[in-house]
């Protein structure tokens, strides 16, 4: 089984939701960064039981940064355009 994400409302403003499922894992990390890899954000999920809502008020410029998921077996890259 892999991880998942869905980012809502994306393109957005200040607030964002991200629901991440998959299998259950003892921590799960998420990082904001931009296209060049420059660290904005870093969360850590400890505990992940399978599915988890956080919401992201990453407080950045307009334009586009990448948000990276990733546990011990999976790993997923979704795409988060501020407007």
């Amino acid at each position: 089984e892999r991880l998942h994400a869905f980012l809502f409302p994306n393109p957005g403003k200040e607030k964002f939701r991200i629901l991440v499922t998959g299998p259950p894992c003892s921590q799960i990390e998420m990082l904001v960064t931009d296209y060049s890899g420059r660290i904005f954000r870093k969360e850590i999920l400890r505990n992940f039981e399978g599915e988890r809502t956080v919401i992201l008020q990453p407080g950045l410029a307009r334009g586009m940064y990448l948000v990276r998921i990733g546990s011990e077996k999976s790993f997923i890259t979704k795409e988060l355009i501020i407007r």
